[in-house]
């Protein structure tokens, strides 16, 4: 594999999505070329931290800045249709409905006053959390530490510690010991583990640093958070933590309702030098085998498995969907009961996974909250309903000099905007109307020029909730409060679209057309399934 083809294919081998005979050729030029490796190993981290947190934090601006960058060099395999070129440039299947309501919405809702509602709930969520960590050490399931170091008149207290083979949550706080503001971890610079080489034995993974959350305190000049960290290769051990780097809270957080939760630009940076050994022991993970089949409308779906570990519960399945024209592509879950309480899904993303083999989901991972210290014999997975997307093959061609509208399952789309040059941008507009039969779209730009050439991303894309009488909110309004509407439906609004190409001599980039490629929408399927663990 040469390095174009590398550059080509290292989004879809972070993302499993290279077949067998494609992944050892990928691996193996890994390991011979340099400068291929030290670029995955970037990009790995960068997608890393982005998939951990997107629906907790705001990275700030040239991080995000940099993960596009990254993006935007991956050069797609376009797919012959005629005469003319197509060029894949935006998948709202696998990307609005995983990113709007976490990259697109922590992008704005933190700089943003009036979110009370999402305050609200990141304050209650804190107590949970909280509440389960005690508990857990409690019952010797966890350490409490409460390892000291101060620099500079900021004390950093690594409290507690929980661990297992899904991942390593290292709890800590944050004091202004001269009572004058407030300072969080700065996830992206600043922070260092020591000793990675020593427990981690991925080549490919420059740090083993996943996560980083937020936690709500009401005591003042005291912040709280979570680390979250690649499990161990060994049973104990210690990590050696090193900050070098806090960033200053904004000073009215607490007044303004914003969250701050992770630091941008804005956040003025302390220097320091607080370094910590903190012993690690992982705690044992129970597998129970499931092997149930259910069938949700005609989709037929395997449940595997359920993983029980002390960090959180992951539920296996298996969409059956394979040559269908419409696949089941994931399923909305209420939560699991058991013992008499409901576990939710839990808001981090990491431990929520799927894996494809030629567009088809082959098996997918749902996380919930840790239901460990129950260990229940007997448990209800409450299904709301599920995600399908069908295959479509619509092709729209207009010349891209002026405003122009389409209709597509009901639905009107404007192209609007265009402004033609070296890039090239416009916007989409969907409407939301009763008779609309689809909640995103895949779409492809069609070209009469070599697609290599060019490049493109789609940003700044919106959309709003629509419940079951017809009542429409936004999106942002809404993010963590789905479970107040019922069977609410998500629909792509607006998105911004921008085309370039780095060859200098081209002056204007003009597509001639879309084309369609699938569709998602939602479907509603109350379904309570019974499964004995025993």
């Amino acid at each position: 594999m040469s390095c174009k083809r590398c550059e080509e294919h290292v989004l879809n081998y972070i993302e499993g999505r290279l077949g067998e005979e494609e992944t050892r050729s990928f691996e193996h030029h890994l390991n011979e070329c340099e400068d291929c490796r030290e670029e995955y190993m970037d990009l790995q981290q960068m997608m890393s931290i982005f998939n951990d947190e997107k629906n907790h934090v705001k990275p700030p601006d040239n991080f995000m800045r940099s993960i596009k960058e990254k993006i935007q060099t991956s050069k797609p395999t376009p797919k012959p249709k005629s005469k003319r070129k197509i060029l894949e440039i935006f998948r709202p299947v696998a990307w609005v409905t995983a990113i709007l309501f976490s990259f697109l919405f922590i992008g704005t809702a933190f700089a943003t006053n009036g979110f009370s509602g999402l305050f609200d709930w990141w304050k209650q969520h804190s107590v949970n959390h909280q509440q389960q960590v005690d508990e857990s050490i409690a019952q010797g399931v966890g350490e409490r530490l409460n390892i000291e170091k101060v620099s500079g008149d900021v004390k950093v207290t690594i409290t507690n510690v929980v661990a297992d083979d899904l991942q390593t949550h290292i709890y800590y706080e944050i004091e202004d010991l001269s009572d004058q503001g407030y300072y969080m971890m700065d996830f992206v610079d600043g922070i260092e583990i020591l000793n990675t080489d020593e427990y981690w034995a991925d080549p490919y993974t420059s740090t083993p640093l996943r996560s980083h959350v937020r936690l709500h305190s009401d005591e003042d000049f005291i912040v709280k958070g979570r680390l979250g960290v690649s499990p161990m290769g060994v049973e104990e051990g210690v990590i050696s933590l090193q900050l070098t780097q806090l960033a200053e809270v904004l000073s009215d957080w607490k007044e303004s309702n914003k969250m701050n939760i992770a630091p941008s630009e804005d956040n003025e940076r302390f220097s320091g030098n607080w370094t910590f050994d903190i012993p690690i022991q992982k705690h044992p993970m129970v597998v129970k085998e499931m092997n149930v089949d259910v069938e949700l409308d005609g989709h037929k779906v395997k449940f595997d498995k359920i993983t029980i570990a002390p960090t959180m519960t992951i539920l296996s399945y298996q969409p059956r969907s394979s040559g269908l024209v419409e696949k089941l592509i994931h399923i909305q879950f209420q939560g699991i009961e058991a013992g008499g309480r409901m576990y939710e899904r839990s808001p981090i993303l990491f431990g929520n996974n799927s894996s494809t083999v030629g567009g088809t989901i082959v098996f997918s991972e749902v996380a919930f909250d840790s239901m460990y210290l129950l260990q229940p014999e007997e448990i209800f997975i409450h299904i709301d309903g599920y995600v399908v997307q069908v295959q479509d093959d619509k092709e729209i061609l207009f010349d891209f000099e002026e405003d122009y509208s389409f209709e597509y399952l009901g639905t009107k789309t404007s192209i609007e905007d265009i402004h033609l040059g070296n890039p090239t941008t416009f916007k989409m507009i969907e409407e939301v109307n009763s008779d609309r039969q689809y909640g995103s779209y895949w779409f492809e730009l069609i070209y009469d020029d070599d697609p290599y050439k060019f490049y493109s991303s789609t940003i700044g894309t919106n959309g709003v909730i629509v419940d079951a009488y017809g009542q429409t909110y936004e999106a942002l309004d809404y993010l963590y409060r789905m479970n107040e509407l019922e069977e609410p439906q998500y629909f792509t609004t607006e998105s911004d679209v921008t085309v370039w190409s780095e060859d200098e001599t081209m002056e204007v980039i003009q597509p001639i057309g879309i084309q369609i490629i699938e569709y998602q929408k939602n479907k509603w399927n109350n379904k309570k399934i019974e499964v004995d663990l025993r």
